[in-house]
């Protein structure tokens, strides 16, 4: 419940930045994760991909997974259920470098290997210099319905 509240907060200080895309001011504690560059000033649709025009409630989910905090993850999406998974989540993780979180997406059937998240997923890879999201991505998995 931390991190809703966590949420709450961070959903009523947003405003839109001036090309009017939501932007995300994060508590202080994120100032240490890598993948914001020490700035607690985010975008919601490319740093998080998220809805850029509007608070997302996936903040939670999303945050959880550019952390690479699979045990978040996880219970996240069991406490609150399927319905917050999208190919954003999956996509997200492949652009932070987070393969736990990948597999473990896939493995339990919440994300889905098509053609179109699949190339995605490697255009972010390799446009971040992400290795291990691409030799996973090149891996023959099943569930590419």
């Amino acid at each position: 419940m931390e991190r809703y509240r966590e949420w709450q907060h961070v959903r009523e200080t947003a405003f839109p930045s001036g090309l009017r895309f939501l932007q995300y001011t994060l508590p202080e504690r994120y100032g240490t994760v890598a993948a914001f560059h020490n700035s607690l000033h985010v975008f919601a649709g490319y740093s998080l991909f998220l809805n850029a025009f509007q608070p997302d409630i996936r903040f939670p989910l999303h945050i959880a997974i550019v952390e690479g905090k699979l045990k978040i993850v996880s219970r996240w999406i069991a406490c609150c259920g399927l319905h917050w998974v999208t190919p954003d989540a999956f996509l997200l993780a492949a652009r932070y470098n987070h393969v736990d979180i990948m597999e473990w997406l896939v493995d339990r059937k919440l994300v889905r290997l098509k053609t179109r998240v699949r190339q995605r997923a490697r255009e972010l890879a390799a446009i971040h210099g992400h290795k291990p999201v691409l030799s996973f991505l090149s891996r023959d998995r099943q569930y590419k319905k």
